[in-house]
């Protein structure tokens, strides 16, 4: 590990700062330097992660403007060293006097010297703090920035007292990625909390029991008015316990936040860190604090939020994909019925057009329906009306519920609202209003998902992965799915591992461990990795003096299309 200006030539002169310690939230400091970087993170493609260790509270003692200058330096540099890569900011005690902050690209290798850095490393010695660094093109680069640890006296922490009430409790988590699983698993058997993580799509299709759980944790960005809508049944059932905690994404609409708190009994903001959590978790469980921010923003209405607007993303063909639903159109006047009915012919949807209300009330209890738009103002029984009769059933609960209606001032959209209805079209409408009304609230019928999938063919790469030979080999498709899961899972780190074996020069375990992972690539009939590690082993018997460092990028390369390859037969054969 290099001092930082090691990598500039010569240490930058000191400046002479001052500096002010004090006490500050955390997540906050690490939000506001996320958004100062987010235009870099949005052009290189990165995804940004924050590990921040079990041992940090929620607040931390230093000069939150001086750290936050540094740590916005380091990370807008180390993210433009490479494109599509996973920026990782760690935070850590050394020991009890040192606190570490680890940025790192492992894919960007820094090359040269960017002058902006001087700054930062001026910055962290008037902290009587040091940055390092470490950088090859195998590797990728980290920065560690230190500074001295304060310990803040104040800062009292309820873990006991939480885990004895919390040990034992579930939690379902809905997950974006595998790091959110590892690390809300890390955060909570904290508390002894089990974590039943998945993602959103998997709990639509699932729908697993809630009654299991006592709180469940939902990302914001995920939530559709369908699925607040949902919760929103649940939060205000007043026999209900489950606690729903909503999570807010690092980018979010001010929109989406908003209209998340109307089901939230408690928020939390990415970047999370464990103090933030314990807070949550002491407030929901123990004192019982209403702690979603601002209460009256529990009742407040965002009619834009609630309208339906054009998606750039959705046409009349991708409606196909939900062929086999059945569509209802409730309007009295017959010009706008057909109208309608003209936009909703598309191939494999059913369409029922009704005058009123009470006729959308019959026809419930002779088909089943899985959509219905509605106009508002009819005879016999209004759109409003019709809504809350359906509601009422608990049978009819799911079905979206689009109005389109001339009505557009906020009282009457929210009353919209109130009734149980879904979202609202205005009028004048267009085609791709409607389109992204179906698209947003419906989902794929079986029969259009077995159509979808026959029209499709799994094209084999036999040189990458020889699926007939592993067919053959494991008897059947599923039984060489499996396999192909369970052997890639032994293999998860065997890239690392060997670049280590060789940059150590341990030649002895190599060989053994090259052998090891060649059997099983052979078994799982991958032609062109089983053909590169029989080279290898080759190379390493042959070779006294052995130090293969182009095999290290040879096994990266093919790692990365085998994992390619598998990735596209397991969602063929998911899709089958």
């Amino acid at each position: 590990m290099k001092k930082l200006f090691g990598l500039i030539g010569a240490e930058p002169k000191k400046i002479d700062i001052e500096i002010k310690n004090q006490p500050f939230q955390l997540s906050g400091l690490l939000r506001l330097i996320t958004n100062k970087v987010s235009e870099v993170l949005k052009k290189q493609r990165h995804l940004l992660y924050y590990d921040i260790k079990n041992d940090i509270g929620r607040y931390v003692i230093g000069d939150n403007h001086h750290i936050g200058t540094v740590l916005e330096i380091l990370l807008g540099y180390i993210c433009v060293l490479s494109k599509d890569s996973e920026i990782i900011v760690t935070l850590s005690k050394s020991s009890s006097e040192t606190l570490v902050f680890e940025i790192i690209n492992k894919d960007g290798h820094a090359k040269k010297h960017s002058k902006v850095l001087d700054k930062a490393l001026q910055i962290a010695q008037a902290m009587d703090g040091d940055i390092r660094f470490k950088s090859s093109r195998f590797f990728g680069t980290k920065y560690i920035f230190c500074i001295p640890f304060i310990e803040d006296e104040n800062n009292r922490s309820n873990q006991g007292e939480i885990k004895k009430v919390m040990n034992g409790k579930e939690a379902l988590y809905l997950a974006k990625s595998s790091y959110d699983i590892q690390r809300a698993k890390y955060i909570f058997d904290t508390y002894g909390v089990k974590i039943d993580p998945m993602n959103i799509e998997t709990f639509e299709k699932k729908k697993p029991n809630l009654q299991k759980y006592d709180m469940v944790f939902l990302r914001s960005d995920d939530l559709t008015p369908k699925h607040i809508s949902f919760f929103k049944s649940i939060y205000q059932d007043k026999n209900n316990t489950l606690k729903i905690i909503i999570i807010h994404e690092i980018f979010e609409s001010k929109v989406k936040m908003d209209l998340s708190r109307t089901i939230a009994d408690a928020e939390l903001y990415n970047p999370t860190v464990i103090g933030d959590v314990e807070e949550i978790l002491y407030k929901v469980f123990i004192s019982k604090t209403q702690i979603v921010d601002k209460i009256e923003q529990k009742q407040q209405f965002h009619v834009e939020a609630f309208k339906i607007h054009e998606s750039d993303f959705v046409n009349k063909e991708s409606i196909k994909l939900y062929r086999g639903s059945h569509i209802v159109v409730v309007e009295e006047n017959r010009i706008n019925q057909e109208e309608l009915e003209n936009i909703l012919d598309v191939e494999g949807l059913r369409v029922t057009r009704v005058n009123n209300g009470l006729e959308m009330l019959d026809l419930l209890d002779k088909e089943e329906v899985d959509f219905i738009f509605t106009d508002i103002m009819m005879p016999v029984l209004d759109g409003i009306n019709m809504t809350k009769r359906i509601r009422n059933n608990p049978k009819y609960k799911q079905i979206p519920i689009v109005s389109i209606s001339s009505m557009a001032f906020e009282h009457e959209i929210k009353e919209m609202s109130d009734a149980g209805i879904n979202a609202c079209i205005t009028k004048p409408y267009t085609d791709k209003q409607i389109y992204t009304a179906l698209d947003k609230f419906l989902v794929v019928k079986p029969e259009a998902f077995v159509k979808e999938v026959q029209a499709e063919s799994y094209d084999a790469k036999k040189d990458i992965l020889d699926v007939e030979a592993g067919i053959q080999n494991k008897g059947s498709e599923l039984l060489y799915g499996e396999f192909i899961i369970e052997s890639m899972e032994s293999l998860e780190g065997s890239v690392k591992k060997i670049e280590q074996l060789i940059y150590a020069n341990n030649i002895v375990e190599l060989r053994g461990y090259v052998e090891q992972i060649t059997e099983i690539y052979e078994k799982m009939h991958t032609p062109a990795m089983s053909k590169m590690f029989n080279e290898f082993s080759q190379f390493l018997a042959t070779q006294k003096d052995a130090y293969p460092r182009e095999y290290i990028t040879m096994y990266r390369r093919n790692w990365i299309k085998l994992n390619a390859e598998i990735d596209r037969y397991l969602t063929y054969l998911e899709d089958k």
